[in-house]
């Protein structure tokens, strides 16, 4: 079974492969015959690659969507592999802060613990006082620390998303 050309597909391979509109459907048909497919794209698309050239098509339609050089996919293969290098190297700084604000996020735990153990124990006004100005600190202390930590992770998923869409183009 054959598939057929949309326009975008034969007007791509007249603009990336100089292949004339008219002949661009046989042309097409050719290439495909007894071809597997070697990934699965999201959408349900399909991808061929043959000699050189990638087919990206629509099996349930059975439309071929576009066609380019397989070139492209090395250097999409290649952009994949710097961009996951960057934001490996993201990750790791992310997950060492990530342990640092824990650590700190601890520390302020068992001195909050402590003043609240305090706390309880007094009864002298004065020293209450000071004990919940302290207790009302170290909240805010944790509050700023966890706040770096959602802003820190906010970056990282901005830089993500970035990186998808870069890959996209």
């Amino acid at each position: 079974m054959s598939y057929r050309m949309t326009e975008h597909a034969k007007q791509r391979a007249f603009e990336r492969l100089n292949v004339p509109q008219k002949e661009a459907q046989a042309w097409a048909s050719k290439r495909l015959v007894g071809k597997m497919p070697v990934a699965k794209l999201q959408g349900g698309a399909t991808e061929y690659n043959v000699d050189g050239i990638t087919f990206v098509v629509n099996e349930k339609d059975r439309k071929i969507i576009t066609v380019y050089k397989t070139f492209d996919d090395e250097l999409k293969f290649a952009a994949q592999k710097a961009v996951s290098r960057v934001l490996d190297k993201e990750h790791k700084i992310i997950r060492k802060v990530s342990r640092e604000i824990f650590n700190k996020c601890a520390e302020i735990h068992a001195e909050l613990s402590n003043e609240l153990a305090k706390l309880a124990r007094t009864s002298n006004p004065k020293a209450r006082e000071k004990i919940t100005s302290r207790v009302n600190e170290l909240e805010t202390r944790l509050d700023a620390i966890k706040g770096e930590q959602d802003a820190l992770k906010h970056s990282y998923n901005i830089k993500v998303k970035q990186a998808r869409k870069l890959l996209e183009l």
